[in-house]
């Protein structure tokens, strides 16, 4: 013998079905937007160190861009080299770069514009 609560009919209403809705929707966007938000900050950490480390180096031009190149692919950030733009004063170095980060919700492509300036003489 099956017993009910007062109100229990064994449906789903169409609150529960938007919630669960609402959820999926979430989840999809967050598991397309979350792992590119987190491989752009990894990729400007890495540019960051890159400036602050190879001024001291004596890295020449090619070798910081080819490392900030490298590092752009190990995240799958698309940067065009020409975007790349690198000062020396001394021992510090300022990289600056811009790109553009696609994501793909729905059907449709939304595009995250970066423009991005590290080093130690930042703002100088």
């Amino acid at each position: 013998m099956v017993t009910r609560m007062r109100g229990e009919r064994g449906q789903i209403g169409l609150k529960q079905l938007l919630g669960v809705g609402l959820l999926v929707v979430l989840v999809y966007a967050g598991l397309e937007v979350v792992p590119k938000v987190f491989a752009v900050y990894n990729f400007e950490d890495q540019v960051q160190t890159q400036s602050l480390l190879a001024g001291g180096q004596y890295k020449n031009e090619l070798e910081i861009r080819e490392s900030i190149e490298r590092a752009a692919r190990e995240n799958h950030i698309p940067l065009d080299p020409q975007s790349i733009s690198i000062q020396r004063q001394g021992f510090e170095l300022q990289i600056s770069l811009s790109y553009a980060v696609p994501f793909e919700l729905f059907g449709k492509t939304f595009v995250w514009q970066r423009s991005v300036t590290k080093g130690n003489f930042v703002g100088v």
